[in-house]
Order: C-alpha cells, then sequence, then structure tokens
C-alpha cells in the first residue's frame, strides 16, 4: 500500500502554497488550490508523456487510467511504465470522467495568475507551457512521476500484558486484560526487498532431469512412483508463439506469458517442474492454482519430498478452508492419518485470546486488532501461535503455493515488515517465477473481487429501484 498523492507530493504542496499565499490567495482555499493544480498538471504532464502529441485532449485523461488504451501501453518504455503505474496509484479516482472533468473545468476557473499554470487550453487540447514568473514544476513532475512511491508504514506496537485491551467481534467488543502466562514476542523482521528480475530459460532436457530426480526422490521416501513425472513429461511438445508455430525445446521465460494447451495437455504438469526446477536452482517460484484444496495438497505433495512448500490464504476463512481440503481426502474423514499431512500446520483454528474469553466469538482472529489506550496493536503471542505457522515459514519457503484471493485480500502481517504491503506485493517482489494454473478461473475470479457485478434495473433489489426508494 503506498502512500496519497498528498503526502507523496507534500514538499511540492508546500512550495505552491506559499507562492500562493504570496499572491494573496485566502488562506482558507490555498490548500485545495494548491492540490488541484499539481493533480490536474501532474496527471496531464503524465499523458503527454505517453499518448503521441494528437491525443493530448482533456478528453483522454480518464480513458487513460482505466486501461482504454492497453494494446498502446505493451510497448511502453520502463520510464512510461512506470508513470503510468505510478498515476494509477496516486489518482485511482480519475477513471470516472465526472471527477476528471469537474477537476479540469475548477483548474482553469481559479482565480490565481495564470502566469502561475502550466496548462493552457486550445478548445479541447491541452498545451504546456513552461513558467518564467514562478519556479517551473515540471522537473518535479518527471522526478515524482518516475520515481518509486513508497509504502504506507505500518503500525508495530505489541500489545502488553496486564492492560485493559480490546478486540471487536461480530456482534460485541470484547474488553480483557492480556496475562503474564501469555508469551511476549520481539518484532522479528522478514525479508521484503525487491529481488532483481532475469530473464530465465529452461531446456526440455532441464525438464527431463528435474521429472527424473523427482521420480527418484518419490521412490526413496514414498517408495513409489506416485506421479510418473518422466512419462507425463516426455510426450510433451513446445512449439513458439508465432506463425509458423515452429517447435523448440527451450522455454523462454521473461515478461508476462499466456502459455496455450489443450485441456490435459500437461501445463500443470510444466508448472510443478519448474517449481522444482528453480528450487534446485535456489530460486523461488510462486504457484498461484484455481483453489485452497489445490494449494494445501500441492504443499502436502512437496513437503513430503522434502521441500519446504508455504500456502498463502486467507487466515480469515480457516474453517471454511478446513472444510474444503478435508473432502479431498481419499481416506476416511474419521482417520487420524489426515491430521499428519504436512498440511494440517496450516490449517490451526484454535486462537488463545479468543478461547480465554469463555465466550461463542464467531469473528476471525483479533491477532492484529487489539486496541490498547486507542492504539491498535499486536498480539503479543503471534510468532509462537499455530495459527500463523504460514506467516512464519515464509522465509524459509522455497516454493509459494497460493490462491488469488489469498494474495489479494491478505496483508503482511505488521510484526514481520515496517511497511504496508499485500501478499500478492510480497511475492511479486521475492519470486523468480510467478505460474498461474488456469489464468482464465483466476481471471473470473479477480474480476469477482473488483468488478463485481450489479443488477442496474429489472427487479425490486436492483441498483436503480434502490436508489428510487432512497429518494422517496
Amino acid at each position: 500500500m503506498r502512500v496519497r498523492f498528498e503526502n507523496y507530493f507534500a514538499s511540492l504542496v508546500k512550495e505552491v502554497k506559499g507562492h500562493l499565499m504570496a499572491a494573496e490567495v485566502s488562506r482558507d482555499e490555498v490548500d485545495d488550490i494548491a492540490k488541484t493544480i499539481l493533480k490536474v498538471e501532474a496527471a496531464a504532464y503524465g499523458l503527454m508523456q505517453l499518448l503521441p502529441e494528437e491525443m493530448w485532449t482533456f478528453e483522454q485523461l480518464s480513458y487513460l487510467y482505466s486501461g482504454t488504451y492497453l494494446s498502446l501501453f505493451q510497448n511502453f518504455s520502463d520510464r512510461q511504465m512506470r508513470i503510468w503505474s505510478n498515476l494509477k496509484i496516486l489518482l485511482p479516482s480519475w477513471k470516472a470522467r465526472s471527477i476528471v472533468t469537474n477537476l479540469c473545468e475548477e483548474y482553469f476557473s481559479l482565480q490565481i495568475p495564470q502566469t502561475f499554470l502550466h496548462l493552457l487550453r486550445n478548445e479541447e487540447r491541452m498545451i504546456w507551457k513552461s513558467l518564467t514568473q514562478y519556479p517551473d514544476r515540471t522537473s518535479y513532475y518527471e522526478q515524482l512521476l518516475t520515481g518509486v512511491i513508497p509504502h504506507v508504514s505500518s503500525n508495530r506496537s505489541i500489545a502488553q500484558h496486564n492492560v485493559v485491551t480490546k478486540f471487536k467481534d461480530i456482534h460485541q467488543e470484547i474488553s480483557f486484560k492480556i496475562p503474564e502466562y501469555v508469551h511476549s514476542s520481539e518484532i522479528r523482521e522478514i525479508d521484503t526487498d525487491y529481488l532483481p528480475k532475469e530473464a530465465l530459460s529452461v531446456t526440455k532436457e532441464d525438464l527431463l532431469k528435474a521429472a527424473k530426480k523427482l521420480d527418484n526422490l518419490e521412490l526413496e521416501i514414498l517408495g513409489e512412483y506416485k506421479h510418473q513425472w518422466c512419462k507425463r513429461i516426455e510426450p510433451i511438445i513446445f512449439n513458439e508463439c508465432t506463425k509458423s508455430k515452429k517447435r523448440t525445446d527451450i522455454l523462454f521465460l521473461s515478461g508476462t506469458q499466456h502459455w496455450v494447451g489443450t485441456l490435459s495437455s500437461g501445463k500443470s504438469t510444466i508448472m510443478d517442474l519448474l517449481a522444482f526446477h528453480l528450487y534446485e536452482n535456489k530460486k523461488v517460484t510462486t504457484l498461484i492454482v484455481g483453489d485452497v484444496a489445490t494449494a494445501l495438497k500441492k504443499v502436502d505433495y512437496f513437503q513430503s519430498i522434502g521441500i519446504k512448500a508455504v500456502p498463502i490464504i486467507s487466515y480469515r476463512q480457516r474453517k471454511r478452508h478446513i472444510h474444503e481440503y478435508m473432502q479431498t481426502m481419499d481416506e476416511s474423514f474419521m482417520s487420524l492419518r489426515n491430521f499428519q499431512k504436512p498440511a494440517m500446520r496450516y490449517l490451526s483454528d484454535i486462537c488463545i485470546i479468543q478461547e480465554m474469553q469463555e465466550l461463542n466469538l464467531e469473528g476471525p482472529p483479533p491477532c492484529f486488532n487489539m486496541r490498547q489506550n486507542n492504539k491498535v496493536t499486536i498480539c503479543p503471542y503471534f510468532f509462537h501461535c499455530p495459527y500463523h505457522h504460514a506467516y512464519h515459514d515464509l522465509s524459509e519457503a522455497g516454493i509459494l503455493i497460493a490462491t488469488i484471493q489469498g494474495l489479494v485480500y491478505s496483508e503482511m502481517p505488521s510484526a514481520l515488515t515496517s511497511i504496508r504491503m499485500r501478499m500478492f506485493e510480497y511475492v511479486y517482489r521475492r519470486s523468480s517465477l510467478i505460474l498461474i494454473d488456469e489464468a482464465d478461473r483466476v481471471q473470473s475470479q479477480l474480476d469477482a473481487i473488483f468488478a463485481p457485478e450489479e443488477e442496474i434495473a429489472g427487479s425490486q433489489t436492483s441498483w436503480l429501484e434502490q436508489l428510487h426508494k432512497k429518494n422517496q
């Protein structure tokens, strides 16, 4: 999670406010005016760096940040991609055309000297002019829009013993004191620094060697060729994504790629073998799969042959995850062998804080949401708590196995890092390769998260009908 526009542009906001006050702009209005100027000019400057000159119009501003020109963006330089990415973070509401239109109109109706503004309007076209009477801001926009927006800092206080502590359950607020016998923890950071990405090339021979080694490991540890990797990988043929569809024996892995194959053609097999191959070469791979049960079964497999595979799934749906996982078992649900599987390490649903309340609590554990003296604190038992083994094991993982919901909804615990980031950013920063199985299914899951369906009209519960009822 990155800082907001006002924080990132704080020094420039302060400078612009100083010049506006010197021009006798009202103190009550100066802050809003400064932010309006900088937002419109930053957006316009970004557009001029990304689109050809014939498209430098105010109408294009909202389209630019909504992804309409995605095909054009594929040819962007690294600098242009940074500008576009930064602007989408800094101006998230600019996807709405009405917001863009209103701010632009407000910009050109400001009661300040026009010599203070970088933009001129010629009908719908925008023109960028240098400033002579006031300090020119062009270099600031270039520096800020091509820079790295810092993360929001996270709260890092550990809850103290014998202090009144509160947390909210679904239907009530709980108040108690943490007893001395609950072990206290100290902050233990894990590495979240960005690992530079490099292009990878993997040959068919590399995959065959990985398959043979996996087969041998299975025979040695499990007593059988459980997956018969060599037999599965040998018939797979790679073709280049060109008109000629030329056959190749080398996979070049760089940037974002889409691998196409028929049903049961071996795409998932290649994913697992690539993850094992990179693990052998001291590189971390993230596998994104369609559901929690699949993720946990992959954890079971890799850990059964000695590879530290760690799941990334939402910690708020633990009981449902246990149910989904147990339904996939071949053995009887009552078999104790099920509870000895490696994935069970990551499915504890016991919270010591909730259990000591002796109440029927229904909400998720308050691990990062306890309040002491009106300040949010972290559970002192976090680093000892079996509920969070997955977080404890992150730094040792050779393979990360995730669902898209786990990556999008889950946040890196503040006990592990001083900055706020989603788990999706963590795996991007720490992985050498990210592989997504059944990408069309994951895409539909992302659509459901970020663009849920809304019934506009046609029933009593539709959006327009609800709006009409509220306005009666």
